[in-house]
């Protein structure tokens, strides 16, 4: 099984179409392709022409498809999803004609390939520093940010694999790695809480990448021995 990651698509995956990315021809129904939030697509309501489009064109492809929600997310699309058992952990899945999209949920913990037996904990979810701007219920959604219920979730799936796994997938990154993957030190993502509560976990997790998306660019970082990655454009193979 192949497994592949890919930033911030706000609703227009052609960054994984055959003639953007090589290596899409060649996956089949075993591989899986992950995006890390502000997926975009479950967003109008009802979902519009294009969104239509792009979900069954993601839906056919031959390989997986599962997405990490960010922060410009309709969460009243993607939480009335159906939620089923899938990699060892629960994911709301949108069975289509031609396929399956997943999400996957906030705190679980997931194997996705049994044979290498590696645990990839997800944790969804940011701020956005411009909601103000936006419409609640129309263009922006208070589910954006992680419940009291999902932390508990969260928590409970670590202490049960003893706060160790292999990788962890979000959508923003811990509070102290933010200063890395900014130009503006003084960016209000600063005052995130899902990335504090990140920072909490970061600091007791073990494990061996962190893989992120939500700053717009491809970065790499490793301090006080750990490895960050933020992907925009860039796909990376894990």
């Amino acid at each position: 099984m192949r497994k592949f990651l890919v930033g911030d698509i706000h609703g227009y995956p052609n960054i994984v179409s055959s003639s953007n990315w090589i290596e899409a021809s060649t996956l089949t129904e075993d591989d899986l392709v992950i995006f890390l939030g502000d997926f975009g697509l479950y967003y109008s309501n009802p979902p519009d022409k294009e969104e239509k489009y792009w979900l069954n064109w993601l839906a056919s492809k031959p390989y997986q498809v599962a997405f990490v929600d960010g922060n410009h997310e309709n969460f009243n699309i993607i939480e009335a999803l159906p939620i089923e058992e899938k990699w060892g952990g629960l994911v709301n899945v949108d069975h289509r004609a031609d396929g399956s999209i997943y999400r996957l949920r906030r705190g679980e913990v997931y194997n996705f390939d049994p044979d290498k037996k590696e645990t990839f904990f997800v944790m969804g979810g940011a701020l956005s520093i411009d909601k103000h701007m936006r419409t609640e219920g129309f263009s922006w959604w208070a589910g954006e940010q992680h419940s009291a219920l999902e932390e508990s979730n969260a928590l409970d799936h670590l202490d049960a694999v003893n706060w160790k796994v292999d990788y962890v997938l979000t959508h923003t990154c811990p509070d102290s790695v933010i200063y890395g993957f900014l130009d503006n030190p003084n960016d209000e993502k600063f005052n995130d809480p899902v990335s504090r509560f990140l920072e909490f976990i970061d600091n007791r997790l073990e494990y061996k990448k962190w893989f992120f998306g939500h700053f717009h660019n491809d970065r790499i970082t490793e301090q006080y021995g750990s490895f960050y990655q933020c992907h925009m454009r860039k796909i990376t193979e894990v």
